[in-house]
């Protein structure tokens, strides 16, 4: 029981979730949940004005040729399994971005296929996933259900509190939304769902996948300047919205008036 979303932007995929991971009936801890294969490559650094002494930089991270990121809800083991399983079906796949995304398919199907018939029907464990897929010459998102794969062209939620994110996702998604507003958008919808949802809590962790193929965590001071951002905003916006609603409500009342002294006038 978690929350898991995914952005796509015009300049790469946020990926973000929360930490809190149940245990059994009562048990609660934290587990990141976010899983970048075959490892984070970073950015790298931006190089400032040099001396001629100053010994010279470190080479840049060798990109892989291929970069998955998971983020899922579900029963752990399950998860775990699914998600060790679909990369190594990718890894083994073609260069090409389409037969990777074949592959992706293909596992989530043999996956269960395998795995389905040892429950009962009524006790088969089943994950959503989110998953970003990096090549270079193309990237995208996915949701997979089950051994159902998607195309997500937009964002998608995953977990106990879909519901909540999406309905705040709704609000402030656009198209051709770079990363760094998605970012904000994320914290603030991890927030929220933490805040307002059972089940949801913990850290928040936001994961950044550009379309140069490089990953990069924000950071905890990023994540706490984000909340302290939008919780200035709400404050300001609950200040201001009583009068507009104030009016609003005037003006509703005026308009009825004005309709019911017109039907009195035709009687």
């Amino acid at each position: 029981m978690t929350i898991a979303a995914g952005f796509r932007c015009n300049d790469g995929i946020i990926i973000c979730s929360d930490t809190l991971e149940t245990v059994g009936d009562y048990g609660k801890r934290k587990q990141s949940k976010i899983v970048v294969k075959p490892s984070v490559c970073p950015t790298p650094p931006i190089p400032m004005p040099r001396r001629k002494s100053d010994p010279p930089l470190p080479p840049p991270p060798v990109r892989p040729e291929c970069i998955a990121v998971f983020a899922g809800a579900g029963e752990a083991d399950f998860l775990d399994k699914l998600t060790d399983s679909i990369w190594l079906h990718i890894n083994q796949s073609g260069l090409s971005f389409d037969a990777r995304v074949g592959a992706l398919e293909d596992a989530a199907i043999e996956f269960h296929q395998k795995y389905w018939p040892v429950y009962p029907p009524d006790q088969r464990p089943e994950v959503h996933l989110v998953v970003a897929l990096w090549t270079s010459d193309k990237y995208g998102l996915f949701k997979v259900i089950g051994p159902i794969v998607n195309e997500v062209i937009t964002y998608e939620s995953v977990g106990y509190g879909i519901s909540l994110s999406k309905y705040i996702c709704d609000r402030f998604y656009r198209k051709s939304m770079s990363m760094r507003d998605a970012r904000i958008i994320s914290v603030y919808m991890l927030e929220e769902v933490k805040e307002h949802v059972q089940w949801c809590g913990g850290d928040s962790h936001v994961l950044s996948l550009s379309a140069s193929g490089y990953t990069d965590y924000l950071t905890d001071f990023d994540v706490e300047w984000g909340k302290n951002r939008f919780a200035r905003f709400d404050k300001s916006l609950g200040r201001s919205w009583l009068p507009l609603a104030t009016a609003q409500h005037r003006a509703k009342s005026s308009f009825s008036t004005c309709v019911c002294l017109s039907q009195e006038c035709e009687r």
